[in-house]
């Protein structure tokens, strides 16, 4: 990063290699921090630093993750179909 304190939304996006949409959107959901002056977001360097920092994991950790995820979608499947054979008995 450069010497700046503080980045516009597109520079932000640059900076994390995402689009400038997917920037909206984490802060409209409250992942990453933002300064609001009038209608200009402006984005802290100590923010994207800090967004950085919460959302790298390691590939271990993105294993458990996306097992954690599958055994949810399992487990809400196997619901569903509990559900419905009660509903056709």
């Amino acid at each position: 990063m450069t010497d700046k304190k503080a980045y516009t939304v597109q520079e932000a996006a640059k900076i994390l290699s995402l689009g400038k949409t997917t920037v909206y959107e984490l802060i409209w959901q409250n992942k990453l921090k933002h300064i609001k002056i009038g209608r200009k977001i402006i984005i802290p360097e100590a923010a994207i630093q800090e967004f950085i920092e919460a959302n790298t994991k390691t590939n271990r950790e993105w294993k458990e993750c996306e097992q954690l995820e599958a055994s949810k979608t399992f487990e809400t499947q196997t619901q569903r179909i509990s559900n419905s054979a009660w509903i056709r008995r």
